[in-house]
């Protein structure tokens, strides 16, 4: 079965190939999606640009080679801590390389048989679950099905069972 798949439909040829049992087996961690680029990027200098505006959502943007990219969402390798660390930084245990991403951007609690939650870690250009934009270091509950925006970036938040689901419409 080779590497872990990086795009929605090569999970989708996975689940096919593989069946939904042993596909649950291979890949029972949370995952992020991107779906878009929203907001906008102003006309300033490079040095004067530090937030991005995320209020609204009605600029709609794709980008070809992340959008449907996934992520998952799992401690790397290397750590053994109680979060896992998302953003730009290779240290990360989910690294996204977007430059409104903070190099550390937030974090999402590692107990599998608790509910997961997700906090903001002290990003410049903040984190939005769903509709609420997070407080820095408040942690709330995360569902699967949820939409997560860090930077310009919007992301759907899914667990295996929510992907399952959305691998349905590939």
């Amino acid at each position: 079965m080779g590497d872990e798949p990086r795009y929605l439909r090569e999970y989708a040829r996975e689940l096919k190939c593989a069946g939904e049992r042993q596909f649950r087996r291979r890949f029972p961690h949370p995952v992020l999606v991107c779906v878009s680029i929203v907001g906008e990027i102003k006309d300033e200098p490079r040095w004067r640009r530090r937030t991005l505006p995320i209020e609204g959502e009605n600029e709609y943007v794709p980008m070809q080679s992340i959008l449907h990219r996934v992520w998952s969402v799992k401690l790397g390798d290397t750590r053994s801590d109680s979060l896992i660390v998302v953003g730009q930084d290779a240290s990360c245990d989910v690294v996204i390389p977007e430059y409104t991403i903070s190099r550390q951007h937030c974090a999402f609690t590692a107990d599998p048989s608790a509910p997961r939650e997700i906090k903001d870690i002290g990003s410049l250009n903040g984190t939005k679950v769903d509709d609420t934009l997070l407080a820095l270091e408040r942690s709330i509950r995360i569902r699967s099905g949820s939409t997560v925006l860090m930077g310009r970036m919007k992301f759907m938040y899914y667990n295996v069972t929510g992907l399952l689901r959305r691998l349905d419409h590939v």
